[in-house]
């Protein structure tokens, strides 16, 4: 699998969410390609013909690399597929895997940058965090980071707590 991916990913469990929603790998890809232009603030009908074609199959060929488990989507690409699919982002993970700061936060789509800044914390300093090196103590800032997260304010702050001082 692609080192840069979310490894908690089980493209077997992509497979049976995109069957038992009814979809192909064709109808994925173009949910996947539709959620990336609305991103980029484009439409569909901005793309069409040869061009529209090429991207679906594009898509569909990634598609199927992960649910072969030969690469391994990133967080933001990871959401859009448990989208795509109608799941949690939770439901494609491998199973028993625990809700981590790094679970959850790829479960929103979300790199350590993106979490560091909406906490105005330095991406190094947030990257000890989940690391369990560093510690975040002070109350806002957990709540801060259940907001981010989406997690109540007692598991923000469990999920912190190892690495607080002693």
């Amino acid at each position: 699998m692609g080192n840069s991916g979310v490894e908690a990913f089980d493209p077997q469990r992509l497979r049976e969410a995109r069957t038992k929603a009814g979809l192909t790998q064709r109808d994925v890809a173009v949910r996947l390609l539709e959620a990336g232009l609305a991103a980029k603030g484009s439409s569909p009908a901005a793309v069409t013909g040869e061009a529209w074609a090429k991207a679906v199959e594009t898509e569909r060929n990634r598609v199927i690399s992960y649910e072969q488990g030969t690469h391994t989507p990133r967080a933001v690409l990871l959401r859009r597929l448990a989208e795509a699919v109608g799941v949690d982002a939770f439901a494609l993970f491998k199973p028993d895997t625990p809700r981590t700061l790094v679970t959850l936060r790829a479960r929103l789509g979300l790199n350590q940058a993106d979490v560091a800044e909406k906490l105005s914390f330095g991406r190094a300093y947030y990257s000890r965090v989940e690391q369990g090196i560093a510690a975040i103590t002070d109350e806002a800032d957990q709540q801060a980071l259940a907001e981010v997260l989406q997690i109540e304010l007692d598991e923000a702050r469990a999920l912190t707590a190892a690495a607080a001082p002693a």
